[in-house]
């Protein structure tokens, strides 16, 4: 049986239990029999890197905005600004990298 080590929700180890041993002895939450865990395990592991990467862009960017600067924009860039943000907020799901260019005379 395999069974998944987490710390925090996020997924960090893939281990197996030998027959008639407890998962409890391994200090695993959640198992998971046969190689089906592969995929699933992957997917919220990308999740968890997408999200730290969106929150390290935000950190430089939108994290440092102020209601005077924001003002200051042109609709146009204010709707582009908004459409980032947005492509942010679903890059952990989707995986697909907003395009800068939306915000290349913003930043």
């Amino acid at each position: 049986m395999k069974a998944t080590i987490e710390v925090d929700g996020v997924i960090t180890n893939i281990i197996e239990i030998p027959d008639g041993a407890s998962y409890e002895d391994y200090g695993a939450r959640e198992y998971v029999s046969d190689d089906a865990i592969a995929q699933p395990v992957m997917d919220k592991r990308y999740e968890h890197i997408r999200r730290v990467e969106r929150d390290e862009v935000f950190t430089s960017t939108l994290d440092i905005l102020n209601p005077l600067w924001y003002a200051s924009l042109s609709t146009s860039q204010q709707d582009n600004l908004a459409v980032w943000r947005q492509q942010w907020l679903d890059y952990p799901s989707t995986g697909v990298i907003p395009d800068n260019i939306l915000i290349q005379d913003i930043f």
